[in-house]
């Protein structure tokens, strides 16, 4: 189940880029979850925005797995933002505990744009497209050691 907060004109009046991505965030996605869940709704899997903060991340953990599903995961989506934006998300999602990502338009978008302005053949469109995707795994994988 896919999660997605939206600041209000007062958060963006009150907070900094940082807050609201570290404070405001985990605390609205806890909130929705919690919500979604006493409408009778059990993801197995909720899919949120990204945190650059392990301890956000561990937060929404936490309200996942709330009341005793150990089992339900949760996964970062890379919004298309910029890769090394999504690498920092990664690193924090991984060290809290997150199941996995699921980026998509920040490993691809580029190499098709390239693609389509004939900078790029297709060949060397899916290298990249493969590259920038293991490039991510590698990021998620080496920040999940350290915990």
């Amino acid at each position: 189940l896919e999660v997605l907060t939206l600041f209000n004109d007062g958060e963006r009046a009150a907070h900094d880029d940082d807050e609201l991505e570290n404070v405001v965030r985990p605390r609205l996605v806890t909130e929705a979850m919690a919500e979604i869940r006493a409408a009778g709704v059990e993801a197995s899997v909720w899919k949120v925005e990204g945190v650059s903060d392990a301890a956000g991340c561990a937060s929404i953990l936490a309200a996942a797995r709330v009341g005793g599903r150990d089992n339900v995961g949760v996964v970062v989506l890379g919004a298309g933002a910029p890769r090394d934006t999504v690498a920092g998300w990664l690193r924090a999602a991984a060290v809290a505990g997150y199941t996995g990502f699921a980026v998509g338009r920040s490993i691809w978008a580029d190499s098709l744009r390239a693609l389509d302005a004939g900078e790029i053949d297709a060949t060397t469109a899916r290298c990249e497209i493969a590259r920038n995707y293991l490039a991510m795994v590698d990021v998620f994988e080496d920040a999940a050691l350290t915990r």
